[in-house]
């Protein structure tokens, strides 16, 4: 997927699928850094908030677009697109549920088209269908990740921001407001019933300020918006390095993973301006000036899981809510346990 911030009182995304890019969240946090240390500096993205610094309920920033756009491609996948695939000869017929189906509330690919309204977890198939041809692609290996309707979903509902952002920056002023694609990739019935009646069963009572259901409007267009895949040749493959642009930052080139001309191990000077832990420092950077009441509460060592935890209690309360509304959603984390060591205020 390919987004794009541009310099206007309105936010677009573009791209084919839902998830907004680790790229974009290191620009917001260097606009936060360059707004605190640049007393010149004015942003065209992020205004300051009048508060107390000790304040923790309200962020000290907040986001300036009037309206936030996704332009996309293509249908979401998952359940706004179950109408379209259903439309196809070979899949117009509704499977026969099987006793040991009953009650599922999570689908795996393309299975079960018929069953509208849950959760759908992308690429894959269920154990049982291993070796047909019935569940989407079955050379594909089974994971958590979830459908582009099911992340549009959650979105809605905490906003485009990241944990660490969403502590900087109020959520209220970064929720998506239109999605935009082509009318040959619209249908009403799924796009409601993805985007907003899934939703209106989720409660709000008790969710931290700046959190709330913002129920995305859809608008529509004849012209045809390229998209960022196109179909290659059977022995196509994916590249294995792709180019890192952020702006006001070096561009950087990045190898199955790695920054090239990093020394090997990596060591922290060598990081990628995406690297995790990298980020989390620089968080820690900006809060000990901006918000040290919640800098000085933090252990003097732990994990970036735990840091996570400590400091987006308010946002993974609001994400709770939603996933248990929705159904279903297999949580899928358990690779933020490495040790952020003196990243961590008072670590040696």
């Amino acid at each position: 997927m390919t987004h794009m911030l541009k310099s206007s009182p309105y936010a677009v995304l573009i791209g084919k699928t839902s998830t907004i890019p680790t790229n974009e969240f290191r620009f917001l946090l260097d606009e936060v850094s360059r707004i605190q240390t640049e007393s010149t500096y004015q942003s065209l993205w992020l205004e300051r908030n009048q508060r107390n610094a000790s304040s923790l309920e309200c962020p000290p920033f907040t986001f300036k677009a009037v309206r936030i756009f996704l332009f996309l491609s293509s249908t979401p996948c998952g359940d706004a697109s179950l109408e379209f695939l259903v439309e196809e000869p070979s899949r117009n017929v509704p499977w026969v549920i099987p006793p040991e189906v009953h009650g599922m509330v999570t689908y795996r690919g393309h299975e079960y088209l018929w069953q509208r309204g849950y959760v759908r977890l992308k690429p894959g198939h269920p154990p049982w269908l291993y070796y047909t041809n019935f569940a989407g692609r079955v050379d594909s290996p089974s994971t958590q990740s979830k459908s582009c309707s099911d992340k549009v979903a959650l979105l809605a509902c905490i906003s485009l921001l990241n944990t660490f952002l969403a502590t900087l920056v109020n959520p209220s002023s970064c929720y998506l407001d239109y999605m935009v694609l082509p009318s040959s990739a619209y249908r009403r019935d799924s796009f409601d019933r993805a985007f907003k009646q899934r939703l209106r069963s989720i409660p709000t009572e008790g969710w931290p300020i700046g959190f709330s259901i913002n129920y995305i409007e859809t608008l529509t267009t004849l012209q045809i918006l390229p998209s960022t895949l196109t179909r290659g040749k059977a022995f196509d493959a994916t590249a294995p390095a792709s180019i890192l642009y952020v702006p006001g930052r070096l561009t950087e080139v990045i190898f199955n993973g790695v920054k090239m001309g990093s020394r090997f191990p990596p060591d922290a000077r060598a990081t990628s301006c995406l690297c995790r832990a990298r980020f989390a420092k620089d968080f820690l950077d900006i809060i000990r000036q901006e918000m040290p009441l919640l800098y000085s509460a933090l252990p003097t060592e732990c994990t970036y899981a735990g840091l996570k935890q400590r400091v987006g209690e308010q946002r993974r309360l609001v994400k709770q809510s939603v996933r248990k509304a929705l159904g279903g959603w297999i949580v899928n984390d358990g690779d933020g346990g490495f040790i952020m060591g003196n990243l961590v205020p008072g670590a040696v």
